[in-house]
């Protein structure tokens, strides 16, 4: 995360375990905009194909554990927060789009 923070323009898709280290959390608050993507137990784990190699959504309740453990890490290093449950990967891309263009993270093509 260190190595990747000092590179620009970048986008970092983190995994969600980045959050448990204190010095992730502050590379996280310090080197960019983060933009926290919300999504319920259920529908995390949902979406994991191979619980083989995901051992925290093995099951639900480990799964609602593991997200609400992690919740006030995630807002702590948040700029902004998108919620995506029950929307598309393209909606969630526009919805994001649109906060970084407000914060002026992200210019307007021309």
């Amino acid at each position: 995360l260190r190595e990747f923070s000092q590179k620009e323009p970048l986008l970092i898709s983190c995994g969600g375990g980045v959050v448990l280290k204190p010095e992730n959390r502050e590379i996280l608050k310090s080197s960019g905009f983060v933009v926290y993507l919300q999504v319920t137990a259920e529908q995390a784990y949902a979406r994991v194909k191979d619980v083989s190699s995901r051992p925290l959504f093995r099951d639900l309740d480990t799964a609602r554990k593991t997200i609400a453990g992690r919740l006030p890490m995630y807002e702590e290093v948040a700029d902004a927060m998108v919620d995506t449950v029950d929307k598309s990967v393209p909606q969630i891309a526009r919805e994001v789009r649109e906060i970084l263009k407000r914060e002026g993270v992200l210019c307007p093509r021309k």
